[in-house]
């Protein structure tokens, strides 16, 4: 089971885009999905695609505001903080 978790979490960060979102939320988090979208270039909806995959793998954390959802990085995920700490 452990090793279908780490899977999914190691295929979430290998898309160029959503590993992107993770540096723009390491460095200036917690960030709205429109903000992360404009930084990046991209429409709100694939932004919001992107971090719904990173959530869901509790890569990210997301809470809303109004109508406005935030997302920060999940500091305390075990594999997030070796990939921040070796490659971001």
């Amino acid at each position: 089971m452990q090793q279908i978790i780490v899977t999914r979490e190691l295929k979430a960060l290998a898309n160029q885009r959503r590993l992107t979102i993770i540096k723009e939320l390491n460095r200036g988090g917690p960030l709205s999905v429109s903000e992360i979208a404009r930084r990046l270039k991209l429409s709100v909806r694939s932004t919001s695609k992107h971090v719904q995959k990173l959530a869901h793998t509790d890569l990210v954390e997301q809470f809303q505001i109004s109508r406005e959802v935030f997302c920060r990085v999940n500091e305390s995920h075990p594999l997030l903080q070796k990939v921040i700490s070796e490659i971001i």
